[in-house]
C-alpha cells in the first residue's frame, strides 16, 4: 500500500470558496441549494440546484483570480473550480516553490460535478 500526505485544502461548492467557509456551512447544517436564476427554466420542473455563487465579495467564486478572462471561454467551469481549488491547497499547505526543480512537483485533486447545467 502507498501513503498519502494531505499538506494542503482547498474547496469551491455551492457554499463558495474556501474550506473553512464551506466546512463552517456544513456542521451548521445548511443546504448550498437554492433556486436556478441564471438561466431560464420556464419550461423544465427542476427549478434547484447546487451553483457556485460567482462575484467579487469573500468567499464568492471570481474566475479572474484563477484565469484571464480571454482563457476562461475556453474551457469548462469545472477546470477553473479546480484550478482554483487545487491553487488554494497549494497555498495551504505553506509550500512555495523556489527554484526550477520545484516547479516540476505535481497535485492530484478531485472535481464532481453531476450536471451539464453549471
Amino acid at each position: 500500500m502507498r501513503r498519502v500526505v494531505v499538506t494542503g485544502l482547498g474547496m469551491v461548492s455551492p457554499f463558495g470558496r474556501g474550506v473553512d467557509f464551506n466546512w463552517k456551512n456544513i456542521l451548521d447544517g445548511k443546504s448550498g441549494i437554492r433556486k436556478i436564476d441564471n438561466i431560464d427554466l420556464k419550461d423544465i420542473p427542476c427549478q434547484i440546484a447546487g451553483q457556485v455563487p460567482f462575484g467579487k465579495e469573500e468567499n464568492q467564486f471570481d474566475p479572474d483570480t484563477v484565469m484571464a478572462p480571454k482563457d476562461q471561454k475556453k474551457v469548462d467551469k469545472f477546470i477553473l473550480y479546480g484550478l482554483a481549488a487545487g491553487g488554494d491547497a497549494i497555498e495551504d499547505s505553506g509550500w512555495k516553490p523556489e527554484t526550477d526543480e520545484d516547479h516540476r512537483h505535481y497535485f492530484y485533486f478531485s472535481i464532481s460535478r453531476a450536471s451539464p447545467l453549471y
